[in-house]
């Protein structure tokens, strides 16, 4: 088998997605679109409503306050992406991955997506935050924890399908790694592994793929441009 070295001082990070050339490109993005910010509104007694964050400057306090929504566009826009009382909207997310579909759409590649998310309509809310690996309120430790919410596929997948793309795979984070050797990777690792790294491969193998940790909770899109 030929040994693959790879340059860790070749990669270059980027504040913004500006690719400077013009070749066919794979682009993978783990946990990426998952940390970009939302917009969060429901709908009660008929009327819509967005969560915004709130400061008192003389309690220094940070908070929760919901805005009723008086705009009729926005309301348009709403009730355009959702048939249910609670939506999220992430125009960073959907800028970015239409960025990625038109540097694409240029030059050829594929780019494949795997995060937290979704793809039917949501019934709850999904901004979550961690402190010290452990789950946390959103409006404490601010600046030192990791925020999060529940990317929507289905959106991701209709800006594709815009550019006209392939949609070469969708499916959950356990099938998708069963089918590409997972399991069978396992078994070959654990052959000349101890009693301790046993236990630590099928730790992380049923973290990996178990429907009740994270193999039905991540999702995997692939996507490429279609040949013409």
């Amino acid at each position: 088998m030929k040994k693959f070295h790879f340059d860790i001082s070749s990669i270059k990070w980027r504040k913004k997605i500006s690719i400077g050339n013009k070749n066919p490109i794979i682009i993978i993005a783990n946990e990426f679109f998952d940390c970009l910010p939302i917009r969060q509104f429901y709908k009660n007694n008929n009327l819509w409503y967005e969560k915004m964050i709130a400061y008192n400057n003389h309690e220094q306090r940070v908070f929760f306050r919901d805005k009723k929504i008086h705009s009729h566009a926005l309301i348009k826009k709403i009730k355009k992406n959702t048939s249910n009382n609670v939506l999220e909207l992430s125009k960073s997310r959907d800028d970015y991955f239409s960025k990625i579909c038109n540097h694409l759409k240029k030059n050829g590649g594929m780019a494949l997506i795997i995060d937290y998310g979704y793809y039917e309509e949501l019934q709850h809310f999904t901004l979550q935050s961690v402190y010290n690996n452990k789950k946390s309120n959103v409006l404490d430790n601010i600046g030192m924890q990791d925020i999060t919410s529940l990317v929507n596929f289905q959106k991701l997948i209709k800006i594709a399908k815009a550019f006209k793309f392939n949609i070469d795979v969708f499916t959950s984070q356990k099938e998708f790694l069963l089918k590409n050797g997972i399991r069978e990777r396992a078994n070959i690792i654990k052959k000349n592994a101890n009693h301790d790294q046993k236990k630590s491969i099928d730790s992380g193998f049923k973290r990996l793929t178990d429907n009740t940790q994270m193999g039905s909770l991540f999702k995997v899109l692939a996507i490429s441009k279609k040949n013409e």
